[in-house]
């Protein structure tokens, strides 16, 4: 990859997490005084990061990203372990997609290049994981497993519609 490759990305993964932090923070919704409902905008960055790009390069910037927003949530380990997990389980949700005669070489996960029922499969396994894996982690109970599950379904859906959203109308990551 080449420096100008590697710039786009990094530019695309700051004003992620800006917009996560300046303006998705502020959505939370829910009722009886009860937040169901968060936006998750950021893991549609490790989500269209492109294929030729090492797992372990994936790995670390899924860890700098969740430490990065731990630092801003207050939240510390929480949103590391969901990218971190979602950036290991990407490899494997590739794996179970992947087409007939296999992923061309400069390929990336987006809508554009795979087709839209390839990634609405991809971004909904590995974005319901994540937001699972998120509130098991920040409740860490399982005593309140109807409360993860319903986060968990209202956050997805939510944060779902956004993504699909903003990547159909942008895809910034597209090579």
């Amino acid at each position: 990859m080449n420096a100008s490759i590697i710039i786009k990305i990094a530019f695309w993964g700051i004003l992620y997490l800006l917009v996560q932090v300046l303006v998705m923070k502020g959505i939370n919704l829910g009722w009886d005084e009860k937040v169901y409902m968060q936006v998750f905008f950021y893991p549609i960055f490790l989500l269209t990061l492109p294929f030729k790009i090492p797992q372990y390069a994936i790995l670390l910037v899924g860890f700098s990203l969740g430490l990065s927003l731990d630092f801003f949530y207050d939240s510390p380990g929480v949103h590391s372990f969901a990218c971190v997990l979602l950036s290991y389980s990407r490899k494997w949700v590739t794996i179970l997609l992947e087409p007939r005669g296999g992923y061309a070489v400069n390929a990336s996960p987006t809508y554009d290049s795979m087709g839209a029922s390839w990634f609405l499969s991809y971004t909904a396994l590995l974005l319901f994981l994540h937001i699972f894996s998120y509130f098991c982690i920040e409740i860490f109970t399982f005593a309140y497993l109807g409360t993860i599950l319903v986060k968990t379904v209202f956050s997805f859906l939510l944060s779902f519609v956004i993504i699909i959203l903003f990547h159909y109308v942008l895809s910034p990551l597209e090579s």
